[in-house]
């Protein structure tokens, strides 16, 4: 099955060097992964029209989150392009971010008092990678750094994977045969409702959530003995860092 590759979105900083400082970012991960998968690329601030290199933009808290670029407020920009973006791409499987980013940052994302980036008060989502989790609760959106963590990728991986799988196998009986395990892992009740009406929605149910690092421990201790629970390629899981 590792000749299904799932579809995910990908900061695009990862790739080219669009970063407002005008590099590229090289992740040891994130390289491995585009071998495995399709990629659709994003910068939300470039896809707005922010130039490379750019002086950084700033999330702000007001009454509500909002993005300053050199003093301008441009979150309505930010949202329209992310409404658009959003709604137009289509059997994507997964998310993978830019960390501390104020568009993509599923976590991390430094907050401040004032647009020119002074009085910091903490960290949160970006703006792009807030909007990505309300229009898709159910699909794995992740950062590079929280990658780092072992059990955390063992989720992600298996997740997207297995939307692809599903996409893919047109039997869905053979799909629920070959990887009822792993379903079962991440959520019995939801496999009982799956098997009785094998849908997508059913599916999205079982795979809401990461499997809980206790829940992976207590079933698999060391990776390296647990060959069965891998439906992707087993080089994903050990990256050097």
């Amino acid at each position: 099955m590792h000749s299904i590759k799932p579809r995910i979105v990908l900061s695009r900083c990862f790739c080219e060097a669009v970063r407002y400082d005008g590099e590229r970012i090289y992740n040891p991960f994130v390289e491995k992964l585009k071998k495995y998968t399709q990629i659709i690329t994003v910068c939300p601030e470039v896809d707005t029209g922010l130039p490379v290199p750019r002086e950084r933009i700033f999330l702000v808290k007001n009454r509500d989150y909002r993005l300053y670029y050199r003093g301008k407020d441009i979150t309505e920009s930010l949202k329209r392009f992310s409404e658009s973006f959003l709604s137009n791409i289509k059997d994507i499987d997964g998310f993978l971010l830019k960390s501390k980013s104020p568009s993509c940052g599923i976590t991390g994302a430094k907050t401040y008092r004032n647009p020119d980036g002074t009085g910091f008060i903490g960290r949160r989502q970006g703006l792009f990678a807030k909007n990505v989790k309300e229009r898709f609760p159910y699909l794995p959106a992740e950062d590079e750094l929280r990658l780092e963590n072992i059990y955390i990728r063992f989720s992600f991986l298996s997740r997207i994977f297995l939307y692809a799988y599903y996409r893919e196998i047109k039997n869905k009986n053979d799909f629920l045969l070959q990887y009822r395990e792993i379903l079962e892992l991440f959520n019995k009740k939801g496999l009982r409702d799956f098997e009785r009406k094998p849908d997508i929605h059913s599916l999205r149910r079982i795979l809401m959530r990461n499997l809980p690092e206790s829940k992976i421990k207590k079933v698999c201790p060391d990776f390296k003995n647990c060959p069965e629970l891998f439906i992707f390629p087993q080089e994903l899981i050990y990256t050097e860092k």
